[in-house]
């Protein structure tokens, strides 16, 4: 048998008595060379982004129209007599904007109702419109999300009636799908079965 000779373990005390310390201040003019050291580096950074870069000169046409250029020219006579007027809708953070364009205007674009409902939660809407006379559109519009989940796509969305003239929303006390939906009267003809020759 083998004798096991043991070794004394030093006391947890004296071990740490005897580690060598470092002093506190000199830590602190150590931080801060190293600070001071960064500063000339960044100064020049941060000066540049003070600066503000003077803007190009604006040209003379920087974006599109906001009404049709030339309208004499472009849309013929009598454009200023029309009754023509065009709409679509567009979508964002506030709501379904519906805008409208007159030709009596030189179809100068213009939001005359934004459809969104306050208390639901969206980072952006969606929505479809139709046409229904001269001065009417119905339209769908949910939250964006709406067309993550069926059922909500497919019956979940709010209504409304706007008319284009005015801008006076009537909402609807139902909700509808968001598919586009084209009423009959406005439908392209498709010939019927009926009507094709029979082969």
């Amino acid at each position: 048998m083998e004798s096991v000779q043991s070794t004394a373990v030093p006391d947890l005390g004296e071990l740490l008595r005897l580690r060598p310390r470092a002093h506190p201040f000199l830590a602190l003019p150590a931080a801060a060379l190293a600070v001071v050291g960064l500063m000339p580096a960044a100064a020049p950074a941060l000066a540049a982004e003070a600066i503000p870069k003077p803007s190009p000169e604006p040209s003379v046409r920087s974006g599109p129209s906001a009404r049709v250029d030339d309208p004499g020219k472009r849309l013929g006579t009598g454009w200023q007599a029309s009754q023509d007027r065009a709409v679509t809708s567009a979508a964002d953070t506030d709501g379904l904007n519906i805008l409208v364009a007159d030709s009596a205007k030189a179809y100068a674009w213009m939001t005359v109702a934004s459809l969104s409902e306050p208390t639901m939660p969206a980072d952006t809407w969606i929505g479809n419109q139709c046409v229904m006379d001269a001065d009417h559109i119905a339209a769908v519009y949910a939250p964006r999300s709406f067309t993550n989940k069926p059922d909500l796509m497919q019956g979940g969305a709010f209504a409304a009636i706007v008319n284009t003239a005015t801008g006076h929303v009537v909402k609807l006390p139902f909700t509808a799908s968001l598919a586009y939906f084209d009423p009959p009267a406005t439908r392209s003809r498709i010939p019927q079965r009926s009507q094709r020759s029979a082969t």
